[in-house]
């Protein structure tokens, strides 16, 4: 098996183990370790601000950001967002049409080439049963 595939074999593996161990609130965040060597950390409120979500990493260089949204059944994405490739950073994406602070984020991914080309991590943020267990 290449190094590749092992690495993305492992990182799926992790992945899975992360979201598993989400922490309840307003505010979500999750690391997800890609080798020994480095750990993605991912930071983003559960909703939107008008002027959209920052998305915040460490532990790997990212080159791209997408964020998608929920709003009951409907859902929406934003196009890949390419940012100085940096090991850690943050990036402030702005909402896509149709999508306002009423709205939930859902996913978060992270590219290491622009245009979401490259190695792709993500994590859903589980956001919708934050909400739901939060309501009166």
């Amino acid at each position: 098996m290449s190094t590749s595939k092992k690495w993305i074999g492992s990182l799926v593996g992790c992945a899975a183990l992360v979201l598993s161990l989400g922490a309840c609130g307003g505010e979500r965040s999750g690391a997800l370790v890609t080798s020994p060597a480095a750990a993605v950390t991912l930071s983003a409120g559960c909703t939107p601000t008008a002027d959209g979500v920052t998305v915040t990493w460490s532990g790997t260089p990212v080159a791209s950001v997408k964020v998608s949204f929920l709003s009951g059944t409907k859902t929406a994405s934003t196009a890949w967002v390419n940012v100085t490739s940096a090991a850690s950073g943050s990036k402030l994406v702005a909402l896509p049409a149709g999508v306002d602070t009423t709205w939930l984020v859902d996913t978060i991914a992270v590219a290491s080439s622009r245009g979401g080309k490259g190695d792709q991590t993500s994590r859903q943020l589980d956001c919708a049963t934050v909400s739901a267990t939060q309501q009166p």
